[in-house]
């Protein structure tokens, strides 16, 4: 079946928001919206006034006329009003490729359910009936909310465009450009689902699945591109890594110089957890000590979460190291990890707090270890 036309009206609903196509009958309420908190006087980001709401809702319709934008209004299912805008826009029909953007909210509706639904919706709808390559996202690199809330979807840093386009107020702007690949979306989705209810049972997997999920290395480029997705999309999208960071370490490259991907796939091939089992005369290895294996980045899909996944993961890595004449094993997290903490303990390693470390950003890295 053919995907749609990228640029085909349609109305996108959830349980907070509903994505309506624009139409100059939303004038009043989006005048009201962007009068929520002034917002059309930040400098980081381009908002029409009230007076110029009319003329901005005609640009964007004229720019859906000429197959280039899909311009929609967001409603406030709770209220029953419309918040703010958003789009598909720089639509690229000859590659099936879009951008999210040209999207603001009035104040009360932002840090709420709101942009993270218009996400889902937006993202879902892209890759599963417009059949896209890429979704991308475009901010102001001054505009660091927009920036975290784009890097907590779990999309990937692509650059920075300097001097990029010019602002109402004549300074020219740096643009950051992120991405996500259909690929990506399998995590992203699950992530913004688990954002969204976190105690929705939809979200987790079947009792006891995990336990007998197969824990094998990544062998193809399928494999490596999942790993490498729900890599990024824990360690970017939950607050433990920069999107710099993650583009720069989390590279097929260097991952595969450095040990062995361990994956663990539910039977539909889906990558529910990931953990990279160090070579013990590798270049990545950091806290490890003579007869001592070591491992790193251990991540486990949201969805996953509580099923065993990561045990799996750690007691394929103890194998691991038992096989090869480790005497013991070693890994260091961060503290910001509470959660994977409580795991190690529980599978019997200890801190070794006189062996921690501090990283080239005066970070501590926290030391586990388990012996045999």
């Amino acid at each position: 079946m053919s995907a749609e036309p990228l640029c085909k009206p349609v109305t996108l609903a959830g349980q907070h928001v509903s994505l309506e196509p624009l139409s100059i009958v939303h004038c009043d309420d989006l005048r009201a919206a962007t009068s929520d908190g002034e917002i059309w006087k930040l400098e980081y980001t381009i908002v029409p006034a009230p007076e110029g709401m009319m003329h901005e809702i005609r640009r964007r319709l004229a720019l859906q006329h000429a197959g280039r934008m899909l311009p929609f209004a967001v409603r406030d299912l709770s209220r029953g009003c419309v918040v703010g805008m958003t789009t598909y826009m720089n639509l690229d029909a000859s590659v099936q490729r879009v951008e999210i953007g040209s999207t603001w909210y009035a104040r009360s509706a932002q840090r709420t359910a709101i942009n993270t639904e218009c996400k889902l919706l937006l993202l879902q709808h892209a890759f599963e009936v417009l059949d896209v390559i890429a979704v991308e996202f475009r901010t102001s690199s001054l505009n660091l909310p927009s920036r975290k809330a784009i890097e907590r979807l779990g999309a990937t840093y692509d650059g920075t465009l300097r001097n990029h386009m010019r602002m109402p107020n004549g300074t020219l702007r740096d643009t950051c450009v992120y991405s996500i690949l259909p690929g990506e979306w399998p995590f992203v989705k699950a992530k913004l689902g688990a954002m969204l209810a976190p105690s929705d049972r939809s979200f987790e997997l079947p009792p006891k699945a995990t336990m007998s999920l197969p824990i094998l290395p990544a062998r193809t480029d399928a494999d490596w591109h999942a790993a490498i997705a729900l890599l990024k999309c824990v360690y970017v999208g939950d607050g433990y890594s920069t999107a710099d960071g993650a583009a720069a370490f989390m590279r097929r490259d260097i991952l595969e110089a450095g040990g062995t991907l361990l994956l663990a796939k539910a039977s539909d091939g889906t990558v529910m957890g990931v953990v990279l089992m160090l070579r013990m005369d590798g270049d990545l290895v950091q806290v490890a000590q003579a007869g001592e294996a070591e491992f790193r980045v251990l991540a486990v899909a949201p969805e996953a979460r509580g099923k065993g996944v990561g045990e799996a993961l750690v007691q394929a890595c103890k194998a691991r190291a038992k096989a090869s004449g480790a005497r013991a094993l070693v890994l260091w997290s961060q503290p910001t990890m509470p959660s994977a903490h409580r795991l190690y303990i529980r599978l019997g390693f200890v801190r070794v707090p006189e062996r921690d470390v501090a990283d080239a950003r005066g970070f501590t890295r926290l030391v586990f270890r388990l012996g045999w």
